[in-house]
């Protein structure tokens, strides 16, 4: 099963994202936060024993005037008892997501009269992905759980650049790196309420590769990964769907322990002051999907976003607005982001794709080695201006060959990526790519450097080749 789910839909560019990081306090509390925290830590949990105590057969003690032993007395009650323990027998299921990936960095040599640079190479292998379980119960509920893994297995290249760029990504060959992605309880009262509880992932966003309106994972989505190894974020979320519409509340657990640091053991905090809270209503209207989110705390900024999806003239058009504004002291940051599809060919096979990203506090032209350790750029939120070309086939000739040219330029500092892909997927083999990326445009700038600030390793356009394997069972 192929967990891999794209997102229609760490820097300073733009934290408009996840809602992480240094708790500010703002000057006024919020009532509604407060009621809210209350309900949902008194309410919630008499109303999952109820709904957990209806689910269960319930015995029931004859009258007097009823004959246990009366002719098919006996039959009817293991019958009833048999229905009730097959609705909610116990269903596990399982899968596992494996890439296999070879990564080839390509550094062009240099010869002019001020410097000469020979071309080097570099390589790392290594095996990631991601593993879960599932666990259902009928009318009880069901139990969710996935880690992410990571295992290099090769690091090395031929010249001392490189190697100091494997090296600062702290190279181990004998241990592997596991990591929690989601853990999580779902259940529902009487299905028309759906909470869930736990450590988890939310697709609130509309746009492909930028997502401004997400405020509550914390980590934007990769649209060109594999498997979504990202890592959830614990809290408790609320689904009340209606016709043509949904309500979606979250109330976000992840600032009430503060993280150990080097100097510091983890602590807890106030409930009242560190659990945040995030809302979403979406709604189909005249053939479009629109939605509106916010995201506030006590001692966080006030997050707004909105996201509208649908078709017009034949073309899929997507979009998305945020905005953040620190109450403290009124700093006020927005972006947004807008995106089409246009599918043609005899079989739709073909996809012409576009989006445009901006961000208000974006760099302009930066250089990476110039930067503070405390401020390393953010892969594709770092600029003001981006925008994204995509044309993809699903049949390259023959339907086992798929096939992408995708360019990404940060119209700010003019740097750029192309990338060309293979997918080839036969019966009874892997399915695998091959990816060749050439970064190139103004020197040390994101698309051109590799690592940032003292740790910048190289600022010149270079190449990068890849084959990846991915396997599902």
């Amino acid at each position: 099963m192929n967990l891999t789910k794209k997102v229609l839909k760490g820097g300073k560019a733009f934290p408009l994202g996840p809602a992480s990081g240094a708790l500010r306090r703002r000057s006024v509390p919020t009532p509604i936060a407060w009621a809210l925290s209350l309900a949902l830590l008194i309410g919630l949990t008499p109303s999952i024993l109820s709904a957990q105590e209806a689910a269960l057969p319930t015995e029931t003690v004859p009258t007097e005037d009823e004959d246990i032993f009366a002719e098919g007395a006996f039959e009817a009650a293991v019958e009833a008892g048999s229905s009730a323990a097959e609705a909610n027998k116990l269903e596990w299921f399982g899968g596992l997501s494996l890439v296999s990936s070879t990564q080839m960095q390509i550094l062009p040599g240099i010869d002019t009269t001020d410097e000469t640079v020979a071309a080097s190479l570099g390589a790392t292998t290594s095996l990631f992905g991601k593993a879960f379980l599932k666990a259902s119960a009928g009318d009880l509920g069901s139990f969710f759980v996935a880690y992410s893994y990571r295992q290099l297995l090769l690091a090395g290249g031929t010249s001392p650049e490189l190697r100091s760029w494997y090296d600062l990504q702290q190279p181990n060959l004998s241990q592997a790196q596991f990591s929690l992605s989601e853990l999580h309880y779902s259940f529902d009262l009487d299905k028309k309420v759906f909470i869930r509880l736990g450590s988890q992932l939310l697709s609130w966003g509309a746009s492909r590769i930028w997502s401004p309106a997400d405020f509550v994972n914390q980590q934007a989505a990769d649209a060109q990964a594999l498997v979504d190894v990202r890592a959830g974020k614990p809290g408790l979320r609320i689904h009340l769907p209606f016709s043509g519409a949904n309500i979606f509340a979250f109330a976000d657990f992840s600032q009430t322990v503060s993280a150990a640091t080097a100097t510091s053991p983890a602590a807890s905090n106030n409930i009242f002051e560190t659990v945040n809270y995030a809302l979403r209503v979406d709604a189909t209207l005249g053939g479009f999907n629109i939605g509106l989110q916010g995201y506030a705390g006590y001692l966080a900024p006030l997050m707004l976003g909105a996201t509208i999806s649908g078709n017009i003239a034949g073309f899929d058009v997507w979009g998305e607005f945020g905005s953040r504004l620190n109450v403290n002291d009124y700093d006020w940051r927005w972006a947004m982001s807008l995106g089409t599809e246009r599918a043609f060919g005899d079989n739709k096979e073909w996809a012409l794709r576009a989006e445009y990203f901006y961000q208000s506090d974006g760099k302009t032209d930066v250089a990476i080695s110039e930067l503070a350790l405390d401020e390393p750029p953010r892969p594709l939120y770092w600029g003001a201006h981006y925008l994204w070309l995509e044309l993809a086939t699903t049949k390259l000739f023959v339907s086992e060959l798929g096939a992408s040219l995708a360019g990404t330029l940060n119209i700010s500092d003019l740097s750029f990526q192309i990338r060309g892909n293979l997918s080839l997927s036969l019966p009874k083999l892997i399915p695998f790519n091959l990816t060749l990326k050439y970064n190139g445009g103004v020197e040390d700038r994101e698309f051109t450097s590799l690592g940032y600030g003292p740790y910048t390793v190289h600022t010149r356009p270079y190449l990068v080749a890849e084959i990846t394997a991915l396997l599902n069972i």
